[in-house]
């Protein structure tokens, strides 16, 4: 079985069209929409500054059994 057969979106698109209540239509167009959304995300992403290396280490938790220098 290969990848896509798997994939659980795959899978629940499939349950929705057998129950009727969804149509091959209303799932391209959500794609559609998925796509652009990930289209300006990565437009965004690119046109925004640059962060600092020293931010990743802003708000991060630790766990306190972890011995900190």
């Amino acid at each position: 079985m290969d990848a896509k057969a798997r994939d659980p979106i795959v899978a629940y698109e499939q349950l929705l069209k057998e129950r009727g209540w969804i149509d091959d239509e209303a799932i391209e167009k959500m794609h559609e929409q998925i796509k652009t959304e990930i289209e300006e995300s990565i437009a965004f992403a690119e046109a925004s500054e640059q962060t600092p290396a020293e931010a990743l280490y802003q708000d991060v938790t630790v766990a306190h059994h972890i011995p900190q220098e």
